[in-house]
């Protein structure tokens, strides 16, 4: 199976997934999930029994690896007025004070109006009145100022930086993964095939003499299409088996355990009765048997 070619297959799907995530965690999550789906993707396709071990070490390993990936992308840089209250909590400082804004609206308020109200005053006379309102303004604007200005260790700056992760780069890394995960399995598929080549050509070298002869009789015997030499051949097995320490039985009534049981001939039992001869039972295969333990049961049929 092609890894990287099945990976590629989903470049779109997974861009998809990562852009815009900024929590490493869902990262990692987007990213594992990818890899079980080759993985479970690997063994149902492969055969070779070696590869298939090595591949679920590899790709945990890959998924272990992910938990340290670097692809930064883009940051950005924001900053903030805190401060902290009575109870020790910090909190976001305003820029501005309400009640400040409040009294310095009043103090302008009352200074324009304490211009205007003499031109609705007969003589256009200013009056003692119109020099309270202008004081009281006055008083407004001065504390309204004192209030908005803030002691400087009353609010503290503090910057904050959130960086994307780029999305191609979190590609390029699982491919780069993946691609290693996919050499090192073909190595191992290379190494099973030719391991297992060796091993039955020692198995075939260490083969007894007699075993080697009874299957060339028997392949001799196949080709000769002689029927009278091909039963004299395979007659030899039962000697075979014998020099092995496995017997060959064939049916009995006190060994009929050892037998499974077929109908080879008429199955109506009136038909049966009415020919008034009982039914014969005969080896159709005999029972292998080693000692007390049976290795091979038999099959007998009935006619």
């Amino acid at each position: 199976m092609e890894l990287v070619k099945n990976l590629d297959q989903d470049r779109e799907k997974i861009l998809k997934s990562l852009t815009g995530v900024k929590n490493n965690e869902k990262i990692q999550k987007i990213l594992n999930k990818e890899l079980d789906l080759l993985m479970y993707r690997y063994l149902e396709e492969e055969t070779s029994e070696l590869p298939k071990r090595m591949a679920q070490g590899l790709f945990e390993t890959a998924k272990a690896s992910l938990g340290l990936t670097d692809c930064l992308g883009e940051s950005e840089v924001w900053e903030r007025k805190v401060k902290e209250d009575k109870s020790g909590k910090v909190k976001d400082a305003r820029m501005f004070r309400i009640y400040a804004l409040i009294l310095i609206c009043l103090g302008v308020i009352l200074a324009v109006a304490s211009y205007v109200m003499p031109l609705f005053q007969k003589g256009m006379k200013f009056s003692f009145a119109n020099m309270l309102v202008l004081l009281l303004g006055a008083l407004f604007l001065f504390l309204g100022g004192l209030t908005l200005k803030k002691p400087s260790n009353t609010a503290e700056s503090e910057l904050r930086v959130e960086t994307y992760l780029d999305p191609e780069a979190l590609f390029r890394e699982l491919r780069t993964i993946v691609m290693v995960i996919e050499q090192t399995l073909s190595e191992a598929k290379d190494q099973d095939y030719f391991d297992q080549k060796e091993k039955k050509k020692k198995e075939a070298e260490a083969m007894d003499r007699g075993t080697i002869e009874l299957f060339a009789g028997l392949l001799e015997a196949s080709l000769s299409e002689d029927g009278d030499y091909a039963l004299s051949e395979t007659a030899k097995v039962k000697y075979y088996l014998h020099q092995r320490g496995i017997e060959t039985v064939s049916y009995q009534e006190d060994k009929k355990q050892m037998f499974d049981m077929i109908q080879t001939g008429p199955e109506d039992p009136y038909e049966t009765s009415l020919s008034g001869t009982k039914q014969e039972i005969i080896t159709l295969r005999p029972a292998m048997v080693s000692g007390d333990k049976v290795l091979k049961k038999g099959l007998a049929g009935k006619r």
